[in-house]
């Protein structure tokens, strides 16, 4: 389980690295197809990490001015 949640961190930190430095349509867009295909998302109380980065790459998302209407509702029913 500890595998799964480290391979998980990893690519949220990816997604949330390219979503600070380049906000658009196509890297929120990458992530959703990501989360789509994430069956369980462990959430422990010793590694709460991947949910904060989660939590910050909505965030970017939501914030982003360069990230349109379509996709921000796209990535909030994901995160849903």
């Amino acid at each position: 389980k500890q595998v799964k949640t480290n391979s998980l961190l990893k690519d949220m930190q990816q997604f949330a690295s390219d979503l600070a430095d380049h906000p658009s349509d196509e890297s929120a867009n990458r992530l959703a197809d990501y989360l789509r295909d994430v069956t369980s998302f462990p959430v422990e109380r010793t590694q709460m990490e991947p949910f904060r980065v989660a939590l910050g790459s909505y965030h970017l998302v939501m914030e982003s001015p360069h990230v349109h209407d379509e996709t921000k509702e796209r990535i909030d029913r994901q995160y849903k």
